[in-house]
């Protein structure tokens, strides 16, 4: 809804700002809610989730991970500035979901070529590649230009397609 009010000119960027920490702050309250009810178990699997480089839209990438993370991933992020950054990134560790949050539509031609070196540089070849945000939202088709293996609405229909796409651990 923010983001709505910002593109028709209601809301400033001082009051968008003021609105998303406000719900970061919620946000954090409602993590303390998820640890009490979180899924215990094996699973050690590592969910790396980061904005596409030069991206500044985060917010709905800490939703993405609150629910991998309540549904038991060990969750990684970071703001790569550069590709080198977001390689780095990548070839940390191994990963078995690895999710690109994208919101505007100059940066696809570069999380195109992203996606494409992730298959080729990522300790693990067969990890499942999720985009979002809200070019991707508007447009489900740019999952398969893009290369990734799938997309969510949210983080629970996030959460929810990684269990069922990756299984148990």
């Amino acid at each position: 809804r923010l983001g709505e009010l910002w593109d028709s000119d209601e809301c400033s960027f001082t009051d968008v700002t003021i609105g998303v920490c406000r719900m970061h702050q919620v946000l954090l309250e409602f993590t303390r809610c998820f640890d009490a009810v979180a899924e215990t178990g094996d699973r050690t699997s590592n969910a790396l989730i980061l904005p596409a480089p030069g991206e500044q839209h985060t917010f709905g990438l800490f939703m993405v991970m609150e629910f991998l993370r309540r549904s038991g991933w060990n969750c990684f992020s970071g703001t790569p500035a550069t590709f080198r950054d977001f390689e780095d990134l990548v070839e940390a560790q191994e990963y078995g979901v690895i999710g690109i949050s994208i919101s505007a539509d100059r940066h696809l031609e570069r999380t195109t070529k992203l996606v494409r070196d992730i298959r080729r540089q990522s300790r693990n070849r067969d990890c499942y590649i999720l985009v979002g945000g809200q070019v991707i939202l508007s447009d489900p088709s740019l999952v398969e230009r893009i290369g990734a293996d799938g997309t969510a609405r949210d983080g629970q229909e996030a959460a929810n397609l990684v269990r069922d796409r990756l299984g148990p651990e």
